[in-house]
């Protein structure tokens, strides 16, 4: 079941206040970023964009994923083992694939005011993407994909 609601890239329509709300909640408790990685069986490092909310109440998750009909909710582990982390709540996200990225921030870039400038980078990283798997890409869109990622690093550097 839990492939079918990731590949699942057919949103549903949402009315403008589910798409303010999607919004809000992406620019509050979201993230939003482009990551590079290096796989042992390529010689390039790859790229992937990331769009993620995490919560400690499924329920709202449950109900981004419910009208949007895209991504999947995952239980994410806290180290209890830590006495930190003693008496915190079970956390849960909500993971966006990279074609249910593809479908949803075209449609609440409008309403987004703190993540609007990674979610256009976003983008613009998907726009030259090609969709299976980017094998045989340029050293020229490889460069492009570094300056997106690099860019997207100083959009979400936190403090001063």
């Amino acid at each position: 079941m839990t492939a079918l609601l990731w590949y699942n890239v057919y949103m549903n329509t949402l009315s403008e206040s589910q798409k303010g709300y999607i919004a809000g909640f992406i620019d509050g408790e979201g993230c939003i970023s482009i990551y590079e990685f290096k796989r042992i069986r390529y010689l390039h490092k790859q790229y992937t964009a990331v769009v993620r909310v995490t919560n400690t109440n499924q329920e709202v998750l449950d109900t981004l994923r419910r009208w949007t009909g895209l991504g999947i909710i995952c239980s994410q582990s806290i180290k209890r083992t830590n006495p930190k982390f003693f008496n915190s709540k079970p956390q849960y996200g909500w993971f966006l694939s990279p074609n249910a990225t593809r479908e949803l921030l075209p449609v609440i870039i409008p309403f987004l005011q703190v993540k609007r400038d990674i979610a256009k980078l976003v983008l613009e990283f998907y726009g030259d993407k090609p969709r299976p798997r980017g094998r045989g890409v340029t050293e020229a869109v490889l460069s492009k994909y570094a300056l997106l990622a690099s860019r997207a690093r100083e959009l979400n550097k936190r403090g001063l």
